[in-house]
């Protein structure tokens, strides 16, 4: 008999029994070094294998959150970062954003537009 034919149908099998719980999966091998050199957050160095955010990235996700609450969405999302970027002046995110012609306020249009198409 072939093991397809023998293999009952998964309603005559039951609910599954309770039994251990899997353990999470661990990587394996060596643990990748922390990045260090240009790019990196200046001068912080790593702590406790946690990478710290640079402070533009801070001031970033920060408005990002300002961005999210003045449009009273739940969420943040890359529209809010987006947003967030067009008001910083510093980094090359915003320097590329203008020179790729993203205002701020058409950005808003864009998203309005597509929260009306969405609802």
């Amino acid at each position: 008999m072939a093991p397809a034919a023998m293999a009952a149908p998964a309603s005559r099998l039951g609910p599954p029994r309770p039994g251990p719980r899997p353990s999470p999966a661990r990587p394996r091998g060596p643990t990748p070094e922390p990045r260090r050199g240009p790019g990196c957050d200046r001068g912080s160095g790593v702590v406790g294998g946690h990478v710290p955010f640079t402070g533009a990235a801070k001031k970033a996700l920060e408005l990002s959150v300002r961005e999210a609450l003045a449009l009273r969405h739940r969420h943040i999302g890359s529209e809010h970062l987006a947003l967030a970027l067009t008001r910083m002046t510093d980094g090359p995110a915003p320097r590329i954003l203008a020179d790729l012609g993203v205002s701020r306020a058409r950005l808003h249009a864009d998203l309005r537009d597509r929260h009306r198409h969405a609802g």
